[in-house]
């Protein structure tokens, strides 16, 4: 899978889960979720700060993956030598 396609759908995921009405449910979230009033913003702040640390270890691997791919290159040039 190409890797702008792969950031193309965690923007989109993170836009959805950042984008949660409010006002759906007082009691249950958008994905059915029981909360109650004083942790309704702590769940949303809890899920967004996962969704960043996601998107962060996502760019990381797929940094990664284009190095050793690099790497890998270097190397079979080396060995056709």
């Amino acid at each position: 899978m190409d890797d702008k396609i792969i950031e193309k759908k965690i923007d989109e995921i993170v836009r959805q889960f950042c984008t949660v009405s409010r006002t759906d449910n007082p009691k249950r979230g958008k994905f059915g979720i029981p909360r109650t009033s004083k942790s309704k913003s702590l769940d949303i702040d809890a899920i967004q700060d996962s969704l960043e640390y996601l998107r962060i270890s996502v760019k990381y691997i797929l940094f990664d993956l284009e190095a050793t791919r690099r790497e890998n290159r270097y190397l079979r040039e080396i060995l056709d030598k």
